[in-house]
């Protein structure tokens, strides 16, 4: 069993540093001669992309969560919740795609394997976190727009705002950190482009975790949202 473990374990670093940067004068890097075949004019739009979607969204999120402290109407349970969106969206913006913009510039991840595990969890928590806090968005608005007739009935209190919070961040915790217990990995983007993701384009990849993450993380968002949204027109008369 220890030699198992210690063979993933080597396949596990020969595969990270076959995907990372690690020398800079290393010539038969697979990676660096497909990154040095990109277009220079996609790397500078590239770079012009995700520098204005980190500082849009850091400065935007900030001036809404500025407005929400400043002003105690605001206060109310459903707003919490919207809070909770908006924080999940900074870290995107911050982490998320300052890990992007430094694998762009640096023609790949080059900031060693606990860091890309650690930046690839927390991006991913808090990606799952923002969907699913989209999720409970649509589902009280369905409710509390038509059926009450305003955004703060349908979520009685702050406590039960809070409930939700702390659901969703569980939700998204089971769906970002199995790879830190075995199950999945977290990898730098095999592209060179982008920053530490779950490993889903290698031939080590793990089948059960990629379809956990596709009907739990994605497919279960895909059709709520709709279905709560559509409900939502019919029972306002948009569609009846």
């Amino acid at each position: 069993m220890t030699g198992h473990s210690n063979l993933s374990t080597l396949d596990d670093m020969q595969y990270f540093s076959k995907l990372s940067k690690i020398a800079e004068n290393d010539t038969n890097n697979e990676l660096s001669d497909r990154l040095h075949a990109v277009p220079i004019w996609y790397f500078t739009s590239m770079c012009i992309c995700i520098t204005s979607l980190g500082i849009n969204g850091m400065l935007l999120n900030g001036l809404v969560i500025r407005s929400f402290i400043s002003n105690p109407t605001l206060h109310a349970p459903y707003n919490l919740i919207v809070l909770n969106l908006i924080c999940a969206e900074i870290i995107l913006s911050s982490l998320g795609l300052g890990m992007d913009f430094q694998a762009l510039i640096q023609n790949g991840w080059v900031l060693g394997n606990e860091l890309c595990v650690v930046s690839g969890a927390l991006v991913t928590t808090a990606a799952f976190a923002s969907s699913a806090t989209l999720c409970a968005l649509s589902v009280f608005r369905y409710g509390s727009i038509f059926h009450y007739g305003n955004f703060e009935e349908n979520v009685p209190s702050v406590r039960a705002a809070m409930k939700v919070i702390v659901g969703v961040w569980m939700y998204a915790m089971a769906l970002s950190l199995p790879p830190l217990f075995g199950w999945g990995r977290y990898t730098p983007d095999q592209s060179g482009l982008l920053g530490c993701s779950v490993d889903w384009h290698s031939r080590e990849v793990d089948q059960g975790y990629i379809m956990y993450l596709l009907i739990m993380g994605f497919g279960t968002p895909s059709i709520i949202i709709p279905i709560s949204s559509i409900m939502t027109c019919i029972d306002g008369g948009v569609l009846s």
